[in-house]
């Protein structure tokens, strides 16, 4: 008997589609308010219609091709892995500052990876750092400290 492939991205395109109308569904009692005067509801329910589009067009993508691709199977080492450094994420940033949670979390998330290459996990902790400092704190003007405060 013939076994079913499963197409990677129709599972994804339905995922994120769902997603997307259910935090939209969940955000919608919130004051939208505008673009220049952004309500509570503004950015969820932007960020969910871009996560339903997406979702859409990725799911439309995938029914029209001819050689899907089937999902790898689950691997519960790597969630594991990526919760850590988020959580570590959480943990950290307040107390060490940016400049050193940013690249620990990059270089433990990318343990996850099946082959780990040191030189673009590296490229990928500046990169992010750098981006994060841009936003975050001189673009948003946050107040989150660059390094750890002894005190």
């Amino acid at each position: 008997m013939k076994q079913k492939r499963g197409n990677v991205d129709v599972e994804s395109g339905v995922f994120f589609t769902v997603t997307g109308l259910v935090t939209m569904l969940l955000s919608i009692h919130y004051s939208f308010g505008s673009a220049a005067r952004m309500g509570p509801g503004f950015f969820p329910i932007i960020l969910s219609a871009m996560l339903t589009v997406l979702g859409l067009a990725i799911l439309v993508s995938g029914l029209r091709d001819r050689n899907p691709v089937a999902p790898a199977p689950f691997d519960v080492k790597s969630v594991v892995i990526i919760c850590t450094a988020v959580v570590l994420f959480g943990l950290l940033l307040m107390r060490a500052g940016l400049l050193i949670t940013v690249p620990l979390t990059v270089f433990v998330a990318s343990f996850a990876q099946h082959e780990m290459k040191w030189k673009q996990t590296l490229v990928i902790a500046l990169a992010l750092t750098a981006f994060t400092w841009l936003v975050f704190i001189a673009g948003l003007d946050l107040r989150i400290p660059l390094l750890p405060r002894f005190v």
